[in-house]
């Protein structure tokens, strides 16, 4: 069985990428969104609610990974 390509004008050309747009950004909506959560949450620590508190540790766990 022959291997199958795609046509010769549909495959990438030499020294481009397999994604040339690469990931797409977040919207600004998106990245409020985002920070309006962490905010609530950090506000919610403030009165020492427990499960808001093992949250933010996971997230800070997440970021520290990277």
């Amino acid at each position: 069985m022959t291997p199958r390509f795609p046509p010769i004008e549909k495959r990438f050309k030499k020294g481009t990428s397999g994604n040339p747009y690469g990931r797409p950004c977040l919207t600004g909506k998106e990245v409020f969104e985002i920070t309006n959560a962490i905010f609530e949450l950090l506000l919610r620590a403030k009165y020492k609610d427990r499960s808001v508190l093992i949250k933010l540790k996971k997230i800070r766990d997440i970021l520290n990974e990277k």
